[in-house]
């Protein structure tokens, strides 16, 4: 009886996490969510599914603050967070997925997004992603793997057909999500496929 009332407890403390997550608006709602994952953490360590969720905290961090430093701090403890949940997780499509998100982002900032060295971790990680589940984050890995190639310069491996590709299989994997629509309509639009964007 003991033994199945734990994952029911998990579960709850997952969801619960999931909700203030959701809720959460502000960079300081988010630094909470983070801190109780990381108290967690603290002891009961080595849990795949709360290192995936800090990372996305992280994540989500890093896009509510201007400072450049804690941007590039977030997205580095995104990346350790989603590689630390890999680790104990090898086929975490959501691992992955926060992964690439977090190399991509760290890249951009370095000045470094059109070179090799952030270009290929992110479409392996993403692509493994996408391989696992296509379904998380309303079709991330492929939302992701088509803005990519949209907005990756021709000679460096964009590609504004595989971009078309990926995002309208984005938009029939997860239609009522309009960031996979928003995508699709720059992909069009570049491809001066005025009607259909």
């Amino acid at each position: 009886m003991l033994g199945t009332q734990k994952p029911c407890l998990a579960f709850s403390e997952l969801t619960d996490s999931d909700k203030q997550y959701q809720q959460a608006k502000t960079y300081e709602e988010l630094e909470k969510v983070a801190k109780n994952i990381r108290t967690l953490l603290q002891t009961k360590p080595n849990q795949p599914e709360w290192e995936w969720r800090l990372s996305r905290s992280h994540y989500s961090l890093a896009k509510h603050t201007d400072s450049e430093n804690l941007k590039y701090h977030h997205y580095t403890q995104c990346i350790e967070r989603s590689s630390r949940s890999l680790v104990t997780e090898p086929d975490s499509a959501i691992g992955y997925f926060f992964r690439a998100l977090c190399r991509g982002k760290q890249g951009e900032m370095e000045g470094i997004w059109a070179s090799l060295e952030v270009i290929e971790p992110f479409e392996m990680d993403m692509k493994q992603a996408l391989q696992l589940d296509p379904s998380i984050q309303h079709g991330g890995p492929l939302r992701a793997l088509g803005n990519f190639y949209l907005e990756l310069p021709f000679f460096l491996g964009g590609n504004l057909d595989q971009s078309v590709y990926y995002l309208e299989e984005a938009v029939r994997l997860a239609p009522d999500f309009a960031e996979n629509h928003w995508g699709l309509a720059r992909a069009y639009y570049a491809q001066h496929n005025f009607k259909s964007a």
